[in-house]
C-alpha cells in the first residue's frame, strides 16, 4: 500500500468515528494533498471536523500532516430518499470518452473494507450491500495515479480528486471508468446502463 492511500484509510477511519449518519449515503467527496511549506513535521497529526451540518445534509473534513505533507478528504452526506436504495436502470446512457479499466467488489470485499476502515453502516452489510463509497473512491484514486492521467499530479504528489456519486453501486456490479477529457471521468454501472458517478482527478492548485 503506498502512502497516500494508506494515509487515505486512517482518514476513513476517522470518519467512520462520526456517529448519527447510520443509513446516510455519500453525495460528494473530496481528497486533496499538498506540500505545505517551512513545514518538517515527520510524526503524523490528525483532526477531523463539520463543516457543514443540516437536517438532511452534512460536510465533514478530516485532515492529517505526515512528512510535511497535507492529506484532506471531505465527505458530503446525505439523508437517501425512499427510493434511492433501488436498481435504477436507464434506457440508454450516453458514453463518452476512452475506457479505462473496471472496478468490480464482491460481498468479501466489502467486508473487509469495512473491517479495515471501521465503517457501520448498515447499508453495507445486507444481504444486497451498497459497496461503500470511499471504497471506490480510494480505488479510483490509486488507479488514477497508476494511469498518471495527470502526470502532474504523480510527479508532484499533490493531488485534487472530487466525485459525485449519482446512484448506489451494489456487490457484484461492474462499474466502468472512462476517461473524458484530460482531467475529468466518469464512471457505469455497466449491466444497468446507468451513471454511478462522474468527477475530476488533477493538480491541487
Amino acid at each position: 500500500m503506498n502512502v497516500i492511500i494508506e494515509v487515505y484509510m486512517k482518514l476513513v477511519k476517522n470518519l467512520s468515528k462520526i456517529k448519527g449518519f447510520n443509513g446516510w449515503m455519500i453525495a460528494k467527496a473530496e481528497f486533496k494533498t499538498a506540500q505545505l511549506n517551512n513545514c518538517t513535521a515527520v510524526v503524523q497529526t490528525e483532526k477531523t471536523e463539520t463543516l457543514r451540518q443540516r437536517s438532511n445534509y452534512s460536510a465533514i473534513a478530516s485532515k492529517a500532516v505526515h512528512n510535511g505533507i497535507e492529506y484532506m478528504l471531505i465527505m458530503h452526506i446525505a439523508r437517501p430518499c425512499r427510493d434511492s436504495l433501488a436498481e435504477n436502470t436507464a434506457a440508454s446512457i450516453s458514453i463518452k470518452g476512452d475506457y479505462l479499466f473496471t472496478l468490480k467488489y464482491t460481498n468479501k470485499d466489502i467486508k473487509q473494507f469495512i473491517k479495515d476502515s471501521g465503517d457501520s453502516n448498515y447499508i453495507h452489510q445486507t444481504n444486497t450491500p451498497v459497496v461503500p463509497g470511499f471504497l471506490i473512491f480510494r480505488d479510483i484514486i490509486n488507479k488514477l495515479s497508476l494511469e498518471k492521467m495527470h502526470e502532474s499530479c504523480v510527479n508532484t504528489g499533490q493531488i485534487n480528486c472530487i466525485m459525485y456519486f449519482k446512484t448506489p453501486a451494489f456487490a457484484d456490479e461492474s462499474i466502468d471508468l472512462f476517461k473524458t477529457d484530460n482531467s475529468r471521468f466518469e464512471l457505469i454501472l455497466s449491466k444497468r446502463k446507468a451513471m454511478y458517478g462522474k468527477g475530476i482527478y488533477n493538480r491541487r492548485s
